[in-house]
């Protein structure tokens, strides 16, 4: 009774513990107070978000264009595709007409056409990625297609934060009325920061003629020898300044009930560990009996005990859900939670409510699917 009366007000654990430690004391009051706590559903839904976990660098690839980062971005009214090699940082752009898959596939082929057929793809969960039509393209085309977590771009942070410089050039080259590919191209002939050497010297193994005068020797082909321990000590850098404030998540099993945040109002909601996918990739089991794909940094350990299934959720959330049967089968039997089945989006297709008041509409393009 002592325990509910000092956390009625669901104060934290420090406050919690200042405040009892005024009143009264009984042995191992520290630890029944925080395992109070814990196990609250109430403050487990509110907590502050994970502080940041420890760098997990790509693997830097041996040759150039064997793994590209793909992302999708805006500006100006028109969308583009942009493909970045994870060795030489070569970045390319591609305008294309609308969101569509064949669309993004029209545009990587143009790409692939270029520079050669990668031997893996890294994106997003976007619906032009993780469509079946996509699929198809990665087997005939031979090549892996591998995402990033739901909800956290910054596994693909390769892509992220090239679609961040890509963007300033283009603006400026709009407000002082350049040419934008004069600028993507001094972008691609300009040595990188630790390196010494630029995109395109990585890449094509000579430099780009370009407005600015040079010389023929300077245009000539030559041999390069491989950057990699240069590119890896780049990399272990900006890993070491980046872990500096930075800390480990407690470890989490499956079949663990736990929490996850809300992307919308950042809220914890309830789930259940169904599958450890891996670099920190996680299948969880909502409290809606769907099927999510989350980060490690979206997850909370929490030390509640019960876990209650609601009714189904209204709008489908098709790029949330986990992408391969394999990542779908966890067992959560000990908890006596179903298993997940998967929406189907023709039949979710007219409008709906969302829980926090949005009015849901299909993509015009799927009406082709609804009979």
């Amino acid at each position: 009774q002592m325990l509910t009366k000092l956390h009625e007000p669901h104060l934290g654990i420090v406050k919690t513990k200042q405040r009892a430690r005024n009143i009264i004391f009984w042995p191992n009051m520290n630890f029944d107070i925080e395992q109070l706590i814990q196990s609250c559903g109430v403050c487990n839904s509110f907590r502050k978000s994970n502080i940041k976990q420890p760098l997990i660098p790509h693997e830097i690839p041996n040759t150039p264009w064997t793994k590209v980062g793909a992302d999708i971005f805006h500006f100006k009214g028109k969308d583009y595709l942009l493909l970045v090699d994870y060795y030489s940082k070569y970045p390319d752009i591609i305008p294309f007409p609308d969101l569509r898959a064949r669309s993004t596939i029209a545009a990587c082929k143009t790409v692939f056409a270029r520079n050669g057929i990668p031997l893996e793809l890294f994106s997003d969960n976007g619906p032009q990625f993780s469509c079946h039509e996509f699929k198809c393209f990665a087997s005939d085309w031979e090549f892996a297609h591998r995402t990033s977590s739901p909800r956290y771009p910054r596994s693909n942070g390769q892509a992220e934060r090239c679609i961040q410089t890509i963007k300033n050039l283009l603006k400026k080259a709009e407000e002082s009325n350049g040419d934008p590919n004069i600028a993507l191209l001094e972008y691609r002939n300009t040595p990188i920061d630790g390196i010494g050497k630029s995109p395109a010297q990585l890449l094509m193994n000579r430099s780009l003629r370009s407005k600015i005068p040079t010389t023929r020797t300077w245009l000539e082909p030559k041999p390069l020898e491989s950057q990699l321990s240069k590119l890896q000590l780049r990399q272990m850098k900006q890993k070491y300044f980046h872990d500096r404030t930075c800390s480990k998540l407690p470890h989490i099993e499956e079949r663990e009930i736990i929490r996850m945040q809300n992307p919308e109002n950042r809220n914890w909601e309830p789930g259940v560990i169904q599958q450890n996918l891996g670099n920190r990739s996680y299948s969880i089991l909502n409290q809606h009996g769907r099927a999510l794909r989350r980060n490690r940094s979206q997850i909370l350990k929490s030390r509640e005990t019960n876990f209650q299934l609601l009714p189904p959720e209204v709008e489908p959330q098709l790029s949330e859900s986990v992408p391969s049967e394999s990542e779908n089968s966890g067992d959560v039997s000990n908890v006596n939670t179903p298993h997940s089945s998967q929406e189907n989006p023709v039949a979710n297709s007219k409008p709906s409510v969302t829980r926090s008041g949005r009015i849901s509409r299909p993509p015009a393009y799927l009406s082709e699917y609804v009979k």
